[in-house]
């Protein structure tokens, strides 16, 4: 008999977040493993297929929606469907290895009885974070194993009883095998991502005033723009938000791609990401042999090694960052070396190694 996973998160679907194209990613890799893979969510329309071709996914898993349209989602609607979540789980004949990204979720599963593995991405905040500590001071989250996306979450969270993994994201290296050998567009570099304050939007801005000679291609959601106060400038073009499947074709044009994050780095919703973050298009760059000029963050420097697949630096001396532009694009065989071992590093990192190792450590 087939084993079975059940995904749960709260996105709602469609989406374009990094949110939405983890757990996809995750049910896709968990079906290339051998699990007959249902995603939960609170909204998605009936015909998904779009979904499927967006996010680039071959191997199809189940859909569930909880609600008939999508809402904005609050405590109480939360508690809502953690419980309907619960329903569902009643009414199976089977077992299922049980996955979530809602703390709700995997809370409610817990006091019911129902083991399931909660993945943590950020801390918990609002009546969700009071909710937690409630239930764990009475001892009600023993059924819960955690996977943290960096070490420093574990602290607010574990229990002695509690298993737990440390997994970074992740990244699927045949979406970057590209057929086309397109010619790179000389002396400019690349950014697709959040236009979020503290991503590196502002950054990109003042790098690209004193690099007049480079240009500067930025891939995003435009609806950020005004909140950065973005004045326009002859050598950076900004384009709207492309489709995650886009992402290698896009990348394949350019040899320098820049992820100038900040130390305050925020989610939606004022969430302080910047102890935790473990960036999706990190991961994509690697993939597809940037040369990647990366600020340097403690978070992810067990990943980037400077002048080994990247070139990791300040990220308040602008200077140095054109500098090293200015290098790279003299002398690109130079520093051919790291495109290399970038893509070496993302080998490392792929889904189905990710899934196969929560598969092995907390999978009954």
């Amino acid at each position: 008999m087939k084993k079975k996973l059940l995904y749960i998160c709260e996105v709602q679907f469609p989406s374009t977040s990094a949110y939405a194209i983890h757990v996809t990613k995750m049910c896709e890799a968990f079906c290339n493993i051998g699990y007959q893979t249902t995603l939960i969510t609170p909204y998605i329309p009936k015909k998904n297929d779009k979904i499927y071709r967006s996010f680039n996914i071959k191997k199809k898993f189940k859909f569930i929606s909880i609600f008939k349209n999508s809402k904005k989602l609050n405590f109480i609607l939360k508690i809502y469907f953690s419980l309907k979540v619960v329903s569902f789980l009643k009414k199976q004949s089977s077992n299922y290895q049980i996955i979530s990204r809602s703390i709700l979720s995997s809370m409610i599963l817990s006091v019911f009885g129902y083991q399931n593995t909660l993945e943590v991405h950020h801390n918990v905040v609002g009546f969700t974070r009071l909710s937690f500590k409630f239930f764990k001071n009475l001892n009600f989250l023993k059924n819960i194993n955690y996977i943290f996306l960096n070490k420093s979450l574990k602290n607010n969270f574990l229990k002695k009883e509690n298993k737990y993994m440390i997994l970074d994201d992740a990244v699927c290296l045949e979406d970057f095998k590209i057929k086309k050998n397109i010619k790179k567009l000389k002396k400019t570099c690349v950014y697709i991502g959040s236009f979020y304050k503290g991503k590196g939007f502002e950054f990109i801005i003042n790098l690209a005033k004193i690099c007049e000679d480079i240009n500067f291609h930025l891939f995003g959601d435009k609806k950020f723009l005004n909140n950065n106060n973005y004045q326009k400038t002859k050598n950076i073009k900004i384009f709207h938000h492309i489709p995650y499947k886009k992402v290698p074709l896009i990348l394949n044009n350019y040899d320098v791609a820049l992820m100038p994050y900040s130390t305050n780095n925020y989610a939606r919703g004022g969430i302080d990401i910047s102890r935790s973050i473990s960036p999706l298009k990190m991961f994509d760059y690697l993939a597809g042999k940037k040369i990647i000029l990366a600020s340097d963050l403690r978070v992810y420097r067990h990943i980037l090694k400077h002048k080994y697949n990247s070139i990791v630096l300040d990220e308040k001396n602008i200077f140095l960052w054109k500098k090293y532009l200015l290098n790279i694009f003299k002398n690109l065989n130079k520093y051919s070396k790291l495109k290399n071992n970038a893509y070496k590093t993302a080998k490392k990192f792929t889904w189905k190694k990710r899934v196969q190792k929560i598969n092995k450590k907390l999978f009954i």
